[in-house]
């Protein structure tokens, strides 16, 4: 099932999953997702891990140091007042 379904998400979230992505999701969903059943466990895992694959891929490190610098303001005028 989640092989006819994961060629979806990668469509989707523009990446490519292969069958170890899919052994792999299955091993973990039923270690670590023991109240949610197979697939729905698996298929969500993927779905969430893709995503954050494609966010972090999209991220430029500029937006990051800039959000850096903001924290780092923050903490020092909290600390200030």
């Amino acid at each position: 099932m989640l092989q006819y379904i994961i060629p979806i998400y990668e469509q989707h979230h523009h990446l490519t999953a292969g069958n170890e992505v899919i052994q792999e999701a299955i091993r973990l969903s039923k270690r670590y997702l023991k109240e949610r059943c197979l697939p729905d466990a698996a298929i969500s895992l993927i779905d969430t891990a893709m995503a954050v694959v494609r966010s972090a891929a999209e991220t430029k490190v500029e937006d990051i140091d800039a959000f850096k610098l903001q924290l780092e303001d923050l903490v020092k005028n909290e600390k200030e007042a």
